[in-house]
This record gives C-alpha cells, sequence and structure tokens, in this order.
C-alpha cells in the first residue's frame, strides 16, 4: 500500500455505494469485468477446494489483444450467468467473494468502481463515473461549483488508468509543460455562470483550436500569452465579436446529431438507453413518412417548451458534468496524452450535445424534464457510450466524412 497525496472532488466525501439498493447494479448489467494479474493468479492459488472450483469455472484468461502497459489490469475476466449477473453475485444482490472470502480478494475493478484513478506528476486525482447511479446524483445535484480537497495523505495499491509526468511527456505533447495553467483555466471556464453552458463550451472548443495550432507548429512558449489573450477577451466582452465571426452552418444540428444516435445504435445494448432514443424520436415525431422541416419545427418546439426553462433552473447539472469529465479525462489531453487536443475536446463537447438532444424530444414525450430524469439519462448515456469502444470512434469519423470535425462543425453542434 502507497501513500500519495491527493486531489478530489468534494462530493467524494458524500458517496457510499449502496449495493442491493440501488437501481443499476453494477454487479448485473452485461459489464465485462476485468481481472487484474495479480488477483488472477490469487484465485489460482486459494486453498479452499469449493471457491478454487469457482474461481476455475467462472475466472478465465482475457485472450483478447490489449496494449502493453494495460496488460497486468485486462490479465483475466469474470463469466457472466445468462441473464448478466456477475457469477459471484447473491441472490440478494451482494458480493460472495467479499462476504465469504474478504475484500481483500476483490480485483482492482470491483474495488475501485465507480472511481477511476490518475497520477499526475505523483499526485493521485480520483473521481466517480457517472455511470453508477449513486455516485450521479452526488455529484450533479450541487447547486454550487464542485469543489475539489487536496490531501495530504491517501493510501491506495492499484495500478493507475493514467500516468502523467508534466515534465517527461513532453516528447509526446509539448503542452504539457503548461498543464496546471490550461486545466485551472478550463475548470474556472466551465463554471464561468454568467455565460450559459453553450457558451463556455464555445469559448472553450475556440481556445483549444488555438492551442492545437501553437502545439503543431511547436510554438509551445507562448501559451501563456494565448492563456492571457482568452481570459482578457472573456473579461471585455470582446470574445462575442470572435464567436460571431465564426461561419457555422446555418440549419439546426438536429439531423447530424440524430444521424450519429441512430447509426450508432447498433454499437449499444443497454436497454435503458435504447429506450430513451425511442422516446426522443416519438418526442419530435420522428418518421421517414414525416418531413425534416415538420421534424426540426417539432424540436425546435421542444426544446422552447421544455428544455430551455428547464435550463434556465438547472443548468448546474450539466455543468457538474462538464467540470467532472474535464477533471477526469484530463481534458484536453486525455488518458493517452494526445497531441490532438482538439479532438479530444470535440469529443468532450459531442458528448454533451447529444445529451441535449435527447432531453429535447424526450421532454415532449414525457410532458417534462426533471432534475430525476436528467440523472438517469446522463448514467445510462454513460453506460452505453463510455463502456463502447467503437460508439464515439464511429461518431467521429461520420462528422469527419461530413466535413464536420472542425472548430466550425463543433461550434454548429452546439447551436
Amino acid at each position: 500500500m502507497a501513500i500519495y497525496k491527493a486531489l478530489i472532488p468534494h462530493y467524494m466525501s458524500q458517496f457510499k455505494c449502496i449495493g442491493p439498493q440501488c437501481e443499476r447494479n453494477c454487479c448485473a448489467q452485461g459489464w465485462k469485468t476485468d481481472v487484474d494479474k495479480e488477483h488472477f493468479l490469487k484465485y489460482k492459488k486459494i486453498v479452499n477446494r469449493e471457491w478454487k472450483d469457482k474461481f476455475q469455472r467462472y475466472v478465465k484468461r482475457n485472450r483478447q489483444n490489449v496494449e502493453k502497459q494495460f496488460e497486468n489490469l485486462f490479465y483475466g475476466k469474470i463469466n457472466l450467468d445468462e441473464k448478466g449477473k456477475c457469477s459471484f453475485l447473491s441472490e440478494n444482490m451482494l458480493c460472495t467473494i467479499q462476504s465469504e472470502i474478504g475484500t481483500e480478494y476483490l480485483c482492482r475493478t470491483c474495488s475501485m468502481y465507480p472511481r477511476e484513478f490518475i497520477n499526475v506528476d505523483g499526485v493521485l486525482q480520483c473521481a466517480l463515473t457517472t455511470a453508477c447511479p449513486e455516485a450521479a446524483r452526488k455529484m450533479l445535484l450541487n447547486k454550487d461549483a464542485m469543489q475539489f480537497d487536496f490531501i495530504d495523505t491517501y493510501e491506495y495499491r492499484w495500478d493507475f488508468n493514467c500516468i502523467v509526468h508534466t515534465n517527461k511527456n513532453l516528447k509526446f505533447n509539448g503542452a504539457l509543460k503548461y498543464f496546471y495553467e490550461i486545466r485551472n483555466f478550463i475548470i474556472d471556464l466551465l463554471q464561468l455562470k454568467n455565460y450559459s453552458l453553450d457558451k463556455r463550451l464555445t469559448i472553450l472548443s475556440i481556445f483549444v483550436h488555438e492551442l492545437e495550432k501553437l502545439i503543431k507548429n511547436l510554438n509551445i512558449d507562448t501559451i501563456p500569452e494565448l492563456l492571457q489573450n482568452t481570459v482578457s477577451k472573456i473579461n471585455n466582452g470582446e470574445i462575442d465579436n470572435v464567436i460571431n465571426s465564426i461561419v457555422v452552418p446555418s440549419q439546426v444540428q438536429l439531423a447530424d446529431l440524430n444521424e450519429i444516435i441512430q447509426y450508432n445504435f447498433t454499437f449499444v445494448r443497454q436497454k435503458q438507453y435504447m429506450m430513451y432514443v425511442s422516446e426522443f424520436l416519438t418526442g419530435i415525431s420522428y418518421s421517414k413518412d414525416v418531413l425534416f422541416e415538420v421534424i426540426e419545427k417539432n424540436y425546435i418546439n421542444s426544446y422552447d417548451e421544455y428544455l430551455k426553462p428547464f435550463l434556465n433552473e438547472y443548468e448546474y447539472i450539466l455543468e457538474n458534468y462538464m467540470v467532472n469529465n474535464a477533471f477526469k479525462n484530463i481534458i484536453p489531453f486525455g488518458e493517452t496524452i494526445s497531441s490532438n487536443v482538439f479532438e479530444e475536446v470535440y469529443n468532450f463537447v459531442l458528448k454533451y450535445s447529444i445529451i441535449k438532444m435527447l432531453l429535447t424530444g424526450i421532454g415532449t414525450y414525457r410532458k417534462g424534464i426533471t432534475p430525476e430524469l436528467v440523472i438517469d439519462l446522463i448514467s445510462v448515456f454513460t453506460i452505453s457510450v463510455d463502456h463502447s469502444k467503437v460508439y464515439m470512434v464511429e461518431a467521429l469519423k461520420k462528422l469527419r466524412n461530413k466535413g464536420l470535425l472542425n472548430l466550425e462543425g463543433l461550434i454548429y453542434l452546439l447551436k
């Protein structure tokens, strides 16, 4: 067990797994459970005959191709039963590994979830995923801006999802030299409540578009100047002129986002997400027999009647979602420390745009939008999209083919 300094969102102190009371038990969703090498070998060595037989029957070697750096994390897997439940889940929806042989036998996945850990310059950073409904409630329902706590001692024994050395990863992305300045600017911008969240994300898109130019041209040491100029333009209102100078497609983004949702339907098996997509399509009266102009008008009316007034009161829910994702996913670098920072932000903003679009149609279908509905949709969306290896890859590929994988296209998706 190692001791780290840690940076974590304050909401984590309020989170506790509710186990069998959870409406979407993570052990019964049909998810593949990866087993780390340490525990895979530990299961093989157990002396208890009953449990030795269980582990031999239900825990198998992962034979899929895995990047070398992740081999130890995805060494094995737990087989599911015919209903998609973990083979070690009791009838009372409790973990029999934990209750019968102890928490030390829980693999990394089961010990950590819904927590995700990264290491930045030796400081542990942790956040929760919104795939967990209870985590989503604790995280998203706070009206105040998300706060972060610095902890002097935090015990942790596992591998990290990502390790960032801001002085050593420079060959992959020189902008890491200004990692903290960029990250602090983005978190502050996302919490700038005197602007709508759409506008904040538009400013973020413009900033990162310029940032990528500096990275590609190796003008790394002008990044502080870009940060200072962007803040100045926000403060003096000049940013509005910058936004208005960008020419974007005039039509509503419904057609392109709807195409992404329906095209990627084949990559999603989560029934609740499929139900929400169906409600969205019904809500905007989508049909091949209906003129698109009529569907578009229904969409705009739905937005004005349901989503717009909801956001006037509860926009902080989506703000918290975006701030948490920005922190957890190291925006704009991503866990791979990509030099393509604009594509990372495009992916980041696209998820937000899809959620907003779904809410617009669902609001009409249900004749209203509630915080509880939004929390559940975000949780289901996270399960369906973040747990899919191809959903966002295919979405970005489709937008690239349409000529929309650029700044104008991203701002268009935020309209």
